[in-house]
């Protein structure tokens, strides 16, 4: 694997991390919900209120289900990207992590890695199965008799059955590797040696967890467990002697340190509130600051977002610790009261400071001071994504018209889609209004005949893919492939359109009357090695009967690569046609530097044929494909008129609305069927 492409795989890999963690955004919201109502009841009525009871135990019930709830996210969007059925994928890796939990329990320190689990096993998982999903001697159903349904689920069994193997092997040696690094003597720092050092490296830790998408609240569980000790200890400390040691405490990370949240990410609400000139970041900071306010920031961290986004990893690491260090200071120099009251981190920004404080209006105010800190800190990142994020304009004077682009981040991790919906804003929604209104739509394809130009038998057909509504309205592709360009689809196209031809080809073949199908290839299809090996393979099942067309965009491609899936196709039977001859660029010499079989001439010809000039072109073109062996298909012939200027040539076909239009399957079989015993009628007279 090259470098490239190493690095194309790692970004997807990603991307789907983060993708799976903007899909349980909603999860993590109506779990902060219930911690914030619950932490107002326990503030207000006590911890042994009944419902403060209730909600607490439902927020530590959903609470763990978040390592459930990341996994089966991100096993869909990546069963999506490997063309695996998405339910089945989400299901079985769930079953792998239940599996691995009770089999390999998680004890002590390491629970804080569990959610490292959670997130890597479908990285790998997932790619392993669709590795073995595609090898034929895994599948136990080949044919479509019994429902894709259960093809697709049957055909999972032995693949998943294996990777569950190597899952419960991987993540055990994963868990080893943890537990035997260095990286555990993180959780036995001592805070009676140093409260501020451990302060400061919690406010640290608790950032680059978060960054990764780990709750870093829970998954420093043991050092909470030392810091709300450590309330205690100041409340007696200063009732025994009025001052403490201990107020770098859970109260004082609540009130001083986490302002807005994990990474103090209130003062990156106003930096970017101040100082983008991102519309989509304004946007999201807005409405990040009702909930900021409370110490929550998922809509940031989800929807900036900030988990995965390098830029601005080192303001959501320093910030924090900023903030404590600052709050430390002021409060070891007696300008604010030392936090003695018990808090949530979930708690009123202002409000909470004077209640931990009891009563010290300075704390409200070190917390407005130490929101400008942050502020400060995530300023410089901010003014850097603007020189990222900026217009690009581009006057032209003599046209009194501008061109503006949206200069996208160097960093593929950065091209988020609430930036793109906000920056494209009218080409995207186009575009997405567009794509679903074919969403509810079903696709099909029709098959347009081809007739030896001497028989008059039909001696192949070209598939033509068509959008049919609810009420059976048929599209052409004019209509909805440009969209499909337009959103990067096509090969998901080529591949549909593969698999149907190979599935009617075997319905023909089945009752006797299969023709030749040409399937279109799109350039992007044909530079995909991986997926240029999947067509291959099933197109081989009924290989002699497939014509693969490609245009001459294609040909100007990489031609190594070209080359290579030409000789790929060929290998398993199938020929190949150059669509659309004679209009594009230099299309003679593409017959000596390409291995063809066919040419398919474009209808431009055909209507011109009927003029001295054009009728010459044209049977130049038909004697170059003659003397290089290729036959001839002739498209776009309507008239009688232009049928007669064509010559007789066993090698050429007649394509186009004269003899037939594109019709459905089975219009088709009655087609040739018809055309068969006509020309058997006239052999016998």
């Amino acid at each position: 694997m090259s470098v490239k492409q190493l690095h194309q795989a790692m970004t997807s890999q990603l991307q789907a991390i983060r993708e799976g963690l903007l899909w349980i955004l909603p999860c993590l919201m109506i779990l902060s919900l219930i911690l914030f109502v619950a932490s107002i009841g326990e503030f207000v009525l006590g911890r042994d209120e009944p419902w403060v009871k209730v909600l607490f135990e439902l927020y530590y019930f959903v609470n763990d289900l978040f390592p459930i709830l990341l996994t089966a996210a991100l096993a869909f969007i990546l069963a999506m990207r490997w063309r695996l059925p998405r339910p089945p994928i989400a299901l079985v890796s769930i079953v792998y992590l239940a599996l691995f939990n009770q089999l390999f329990s998680f004890t002590g320190s390491t629970v804080v890695f569990e959610l490292i689990i959670s997130m890597v096993t479908p990285l790998y998982a997932v790619p392993l199965i669709a590795y073995l999903y595609k090898i034929r001697w895994m599948k136990f159903v080949t044919n479509n008799h019994l429902g894709r349904i259960v093809k697709e689920s049957i055909n999972l069994i032995l693949p998943t059955l294996i990777v569950g193997v190597l899952v419960l092997s991987i993540n055990a040696s994963i868990i080893f590797l943890i537990e035997a690094s260095n990286i555990l003597n993180l959780f036995t720092i001592s805070y009676s040696d140093s409260p501020l050092e451990f302060g400061v490296l919690f406010a640290m830790v608790n950032s680059c967890l978060w960054f990764f998408g780990i709750h870093g609240y829970y998954a420093l569980l043991p050092w909470v467990d030392i810091l709300q000790g450590a309330v205690e200890v100041a409340n007696q400390e200063v009732l025994a002697t009025g001052v403490t040691t201990s107020f770098v405490n859970h109260s004082f990370m609540a009130v001083f340190t986490f302002l807005g949240g994990a990474g103090a990410t209130l003062g990156l609400s106003f930096a970017l509130l101040l100082f983008s000139n991102n519309r989509a970041y304004r946007l999201i900071a807005m409405a990040s600051l009702p909930l900021g306010l409370l110490n929550i920031n998922e809509v940031l961290l989800f929807g900036l977002p900030i988990i995965f986004n390098p830029r601005l990893f080192i303001p959501f690491a320093l910030a924090p610790v900023a903030n404590t260090i600052v709050a430390y200071l002021a409060i070891s120099m007696g300008w604010v009261a030392a936090p003695v009251t018990g808090m949530p981190f979930s708690s009123p920004v202002f409000v909470n400071a004077w209640i931990v404080t009891q009563g010290d209006v300075n704390a409200s105010f070190l917390q407005l001071v130490n929101i400008g800190v942050s502020l400060l800190v995530y300023a410089p990142f901010v003014l850097s994504l603007n020189r990222t994020t900026s217009d690009k304009t581009i006057l032209f004077s003599s046209l009194d018209t501008t061109y503006s682009r949206r200069h996208e981040e160097a960093l593929t991790l950065s091209d988020d889609r609430v930036t793109k919906i906000v920056n494209e804003n009218h080409k995207q929604q186009t575009l997405e209004q567009k794509l679903h209104s074919f969403s509810d739509k079903e696709f099909c394809m029709e098959y347009q005949p081809q007739i030896c130009r001497v028989t008059g038998q039909v001696v192949g057909c070209e598939a033509l893919i068509r959008s049919v509504d609810a009420e059976g309205k048929i599209e052409y592709p004019g209509a909805f492939l440009p969209w499909f360009e337009q959103a990067g689809l096509m090969k998901d196209i080529d591949r549909w359109a593969v698999v149907q031809v190979v599935h009617d080809i075997k319905i023909a073949m089945a009752e006797g009357w299969a023709v030749p199908t040409s399937v279109n290839l799109t350039p992007e299809t044909l530079l995909d090695e991986d997926l240029m090996r999947q067509l291959a393979a099933y197109i081989s099942r009924v290989g002699e009967y497939v014509h693969v067309e490609i245009t001459e965009e294609s040909l100007l491609k990489d031609k190594e690569r070209v080359t290579k899936s030409l000789n790929a196709l060929h290998k398993v039977g199938a020929k190949i046609y150059i669509d659309d001859f004679g209009s594009g660029f230099s299309s003679l010499s593409y017959l000596t530097m390409f291995d063809v079989d066919a040419i398919k001439i474009d209808r431009s010809f055909i209507h011109t044929i009927e003029n001295t000039k054009g009728q010459k072109v044209f049977n130049g073109l038909i004697s170059v494909a003659q003397d290089l062996n290729l036959a001839v298909v002739v498209e776009g012939v309507e008239t009688e008129t232009q049928l007669e200027r064509i010559p007789l040539r066993n090698h050429l076909s007649i394509q186009g609305w004269y003899f037939s239009k594109s019709i459905p399957l089975a219009q088709l079989r009655h087609y040739v069927t018809q055309r068969k015993n006509r020309h058997e009628s006239l052999e016998q007279t």
